[in-house]
């Protein structure tokens, strides 16, 4: 793991959802190598899924309950 690789983990962890061309030039790299770095974090187990969050008072659930 170099400085591309913890670049794009830190990127997914803000934002799961960000574009691979915005990884691409946040790790300063072509969005093919990119995109290859990705799938290799993912294959390695580095990162196991992609998760939402949801607000559930927006949702319109106001009460939690435990």
């Amino acid at each position: 793991m170099d400085a591309a690789d913890r670049a794009i983990l830190m990127a997914l962890t803000q934002n799961a959802r960000t574009p691979i061309k915005q990884l691409a030039q946040e790790a300063y790299l072509s969005s093919p190598a990119a995109s290859a770095r990705l799938e290799r974090l993912e294959q390695r187990g580095i990162i196991t899924g992609y998760q939402t969050v949801l607000d559930f008072q927006k949702l319109g659930f106001h009460i939690m309950a435990f």
